[in-house]
């Protein structure tokens, strides 16, 4: 029973700095590790807090009831399933982060490459605007000069 403890203690923590890595990395907080730490955590801080005496005749009648004895066989078989599924665990995180750091590095550089694009154009459009405005300016002289020697004849 303490090595269970310990284990969900230890699964609530990676939970737990998974979430802490997220959200340093992206600015997100994965709500189900986050859950799923916080319960983990919880429960085996709950167990550890228990009376020894309470939980061993808890434990007695358990395995009493349900016939729940397992051999040194068998205990080593669910630690190495255990051992398997946090591998497991670590290995799936450490694989999504590497997705949604290169996915937020992709959008970072298009978001860069939007922003320079802008950029470009809205120099463009202000030459662009320039030349409309001189032209402007030089059609409406011209119209003045012609309407200066109108009067003069």
């Amino acid at each position: 029973m303490k090595f269970l403890r310990v284990v969900l203690f230890v699964l609530g923590l990676v939970c737990l700095a998974e979430v802490a890595y997220v959200y340093y990395i992206l600015s997100f907080v994965d709500s189900p590790y986050l859950i799923v730490g916080i319960i983990l955590c919880s429960l085996s801080v709950y167990w550890a807090k228990k009376k020894k005496r309470r939980l061993k005749s808890l434990e007695h009648d358990l395995f009493k009831k349900y016939k729940m004895y397992l051999s040194d066989s068998e205990e080593w078989l669910v630690i190495l399933v255990a051992c398997t599924i946090v591998l497991g665990l670590i290995i799936k995180s450490y694989r999504d982060y590497k997705t949604m750091t290169a996915e937020a590095k992709k959008k970072i550089e298009r978001q860069k490459k939007d922003e320079a694009y802008v950029r470009k154009l809205k120099e463009v459009i202000d030459q662009k605007n320039e030349l409309l405005q001189q032209a402007i300016k030089l059609k409406r002289n011209k119209l003045k000069n012609l309407r200066i020697n109108r009067n003069l004849f």
